[in-house]
């Protein structure tokens, strides 16, 4: 049968899920800049092609 986790055992896995939740927002974090990263380039890449006249309309 499992014995049940001591103190120090129990404050060992705390700390690893909260490094791993910072980990995580971090992650995240990271993720919604380049979503709006990706965004913001895909909404002006219309806009350039609107202003870059191809050679041969010139």
């Amino acid at each position: 049968m499992n014995k049940l986790p001591d103190e120090k055992e129990l404050k060992a896995l705390v700390a690893m899920a909260k490094e791993l939740e910072t980990q995580i927002k971090e992650q995240s974090e990271i993720a919604r800049k380049l979503a709006i990263d990706c965004e913001e380039t895909i909404n002006k890449e219309p806009e350039q092609q609107k202003t870059q006249k191809k050679p041969s309309e010139s």
